[in-house]
């Protein structure tokens, strides 16, 4: 089962580390009060879970907080603030070595196509493309076993790596 461990609210992320933690094999399943690692130094427990399945397996969301935090109101929590009326989707990227990189998706498109890496530049939100190129080769699409989910669907995309193109 693959895990997708999300702070309810960015505010809760410290500088450098992840706002989401994708465990592609969980030992144990996770449940509401759980402590859960996401990689760096801190605990985060376990606020909320959700479930989305297809046929071929159930992939769970866990809303988490840092353990030595209040939670916050569930107005202030991101997905509330980002989907207001919008359709939210979730995206795990993976190939065959694991998962590659994850993203939210708005409007409950369906990804496709092809992803390019990104490097960091010099500007604090400026990235420029890196040599990476990934092709999407097939989307499953798991729906959530919840009336009012966080995100409408979780996709799991299987990438192949495409060979640079000469000059």
């Amino acid at each position: 089962m693959i895990y997708i461990y999300s702070p309810v609210s960015e505010d809760l992320v410290k500088d450098g580390e992840e706002f989401t933690s994708i465990v592609d094999k969980a030992d144990e399943p996770v449940e509401v009060g759980d402590l859960v690692s996401m990689g760096g130094d801190r605990q985060w427990r376990v606020m909320a879970t959700e479930s989305y399945t297809s046929e071929s397996g159930v992939i769970c969301l866990a809303l988490v907080i840092p353990d030595s935090e209040e939670v916050p109101d569930a107005s202030q929590w991101t997905h509330n603030i980002l989907r207001d009326g919008e359709q939210l989707s979730f995206c795990v990227y993976r190939s065959e070595a694991g998962t590659v990189t994850y993203g939210w998706m708005m409007h409950g498109s369906v990804p496709g196509g092809k992803l390019t890496a990104y490097e960091p530049t010099e500007h604090p939100t400026l990235m420029k493309p890196g040599p990476d190129e990934w092709s999407i080769d097939a989307v499953e699409t798991f729906v959530p076993e919840v009336e009012s989910p966080v995100f409408d669907h979780v996709y799991v995309a299987k990438l192949s790596k495409l060979e640079p193109v000469a000059a």
